[in-house]
């Protein structure tokens, strides 16, 4: 389980990590492959500028995930930037499988009730 990265300064704030915690109950053998590069907050964001995101994560290892199934996890889906720049990352590294979980999706109002 690769869990999307937050920005370090929250994760001090916080004083732990909190898609890890939100995912430890799963059990899994939980690695930190990407890292957030950028201390940015993606909720500070316009959805133009999410979708921005190529050098704000990395992957820190690739040969301990090749050949490994994956299941990238995150606590919300907005426009989907940044697990898809995850996948695209840790596709480099050729896993057997790559699998997502996420808690969330945010959904935009506005745009459904102009349908």
């Amino acid at each position: 389980m690769i869990p999307i990265p937050s920005s370090k300064v929250d994760d001090e704030k916080r004083g732990f990590n909190h898609v890890k915690e939100m995912f430890s109950i799963l059990k899994m053998n939980m690695i930190d492959e990407l890292e957030k590069i950028s201390q940015e907050k993606q909720s500070s964001l316009t959805s133009k500028n999410r979708l921005n995101i190529n050098d704000k994560l990395i992957l820190k290892n690739k040969d301990s995930i090749t050949s490994k199934k994956i299941l990238i996890v995150d606590d919300i889906y907005t426009t989907g930037a940044t697990m898809f720049k995850a996948i695209e990352l840790i596709k480099k590294a050729k896993p057997k499988d790559i699998k997502v979980l996420t808690i969330a999706k945010t959904i935009d109002l506005d745009k459904r009730q102009k349908k």
